[in-house]
């Protein structure tokens, strides 16, 4: 029964990249993202424009992003089979992972905010536009963090057979690179650092929805080797 949770815990995240790509795309029209060089009228009119339809998006997204929290903690219970002195890593993982999920649902909340009132001022639009942006793209540093606890805690397993392969240390060290270009997103409004840029946020959504894909393909492995050692045991 353990195993069945774990299992469902990590393909949580595989379903809910999907749902939240159906609700931010076709749903809610935020792909291509609003060019942050557009002026406060044309945001404004953005929010304005199919008002009921974004609304739905901002909703379905929300819902998608309810699969990280179930991932990281499966992520956690295979960490915890790592050596004890792996045991500070797996928290650190979670805790980051928990303070990363509130942040992916905070730009949610204040774009349907946004959206509540699409006819109050145009600057006052922008603004909150601006915001919820912000948070979506510069959080960087929590994730970096709980990308970077795994990949030590998987250099510093010394198993025979460790929990995760090497490549899940070097996949994470990845992301973390290509993270940290959306840190200097407050320095542009055009070009690739901007929050709509190649750099400042699609490259950093590609790699996302790649490790929200491969970790639970590596946790499952896991899960299916521990099986077969217990069914042999027994």
């Amino acid at each position: 029964m353990t195993h069945r949770t774990e299992k469902y815990c990590a393909l949580s995240s595989v379903a809910g990249i999907v749902i939240l790509l159906v609700g931010f795309w076709p749903l809610a029209g935020l792909l291509p993202v609003p060019d942050p060089n557009d002026s406060a009228e044309q945001i404004a009119e953005f929010y304005r424009t199919g008002t009921t339809q974004l609304r739905v998006g901002l909703f379905v997204t929300l819902i998608g992003m309810g699969g990280y929290g179930p991932l990281c903690v499966a992520i956690t219970r295979r960490m915890s089979r790592m050596s004890p002195r792996q045991s500070a890593l797996a928290y650190l993982q979670l805790s980051a992972g928990t303070v990363g999920w509130v942040f992916l649902y905070l730009p949610i909340l204040i774009m349907s905010a946004t959206a509540y009132r699409p006819q109050r001022a145009p600057e006052v639009t922008q603004a909150m536009h601006d915001i919820a942006w912000f948070v979506l793209v510069m959080d960087f540093v929590p994730f970096c963090v709980q990308y970077i606890a795994i990949a030590v805690a998987v250099f510093s397993d010394r198993a025979r057979v460790p929990v995760f392969p090497r490549w899940v240390a070097y996949l994470n060290l990845w992301v973390v690179l290509l993270f940290i270009p959306t840190g200097v997103i407050t320095f542009f409004k055009t070009g690739p650092f901007t929050y709509g840029g190649i750099l400042g946020f699609y490259i950093p959504l590609a790699v996302f929805a790649v490790w929200l894909v491969a970790m639970p393909y590596a946790v499952l492995c896991h899960l299916q080797r521990e099986e077969r050692e217990d069914m042999a045991r027994t």
